[in-house]
């Protein structure tokens, strides 16, 4: 995927949304609140792919190797239910999120079900995925 072909994808997604915005920063990302899930946007010039975010979790300290232990061994077992996204911790702003990348642009109809599902797999964390990992992170 071409940066102007992401761009394009985006702003056409947003569009739909009655949200008007330049897709990408110069920075090549972008960001959107829908209902209360913040998605993130990032092209990467080097792969050529268009990666598409939701946040689960900002953390306040770094996460003890446990906790990320737990969240690789929770989304083994909840593959199906990620819908090809995976999850991915961002050491620099202790972030954890959904993404799923894209390699060519999408029908918009398309992109709109990927950002659905990236929300039903926020949803899925929000509601005991999370307290799952802790309790694994944190077993006695």
């Amino acid at each position: 995927m071409q940066r102007d072909e992401a761009v394009n994808q985006i702003r056409s997604f947003l569009e739909t949304l009655s949200i008007q915005s330049p897709g990408l920063s110069d920075t090549n990302v972008g960001e959107m609140e829908l209902d209360d899930l913040q998605f993130y946007f990032e092209y990467v010039e080097s792969t050529q792919k268009l990666h598409c975010s939701v946040l689960l979790y900002r953390f306040e300290d770094p996460p003890l190797p446990e906790v990320l232990e737990a969240i690789e061994e929770e989304q083994e077992a909840i593959q199906a239910l990620m819908h090809g996204g995976k999850i991915q911790y961002l050491k620099d702003n202790q972030c954890l999120l959904v993404t799923r990348e894209l390699n060519e642009p999408v029908h918009i109809q398309a992109f709109s079900r990927i950002i659905d599902e990236l929300a039903l797999a926020a949803r899925y964390w929000e509601d005991g995925g999370l307290q799952r990992i802790a309790n694994r992170a944190f077993a006695a």
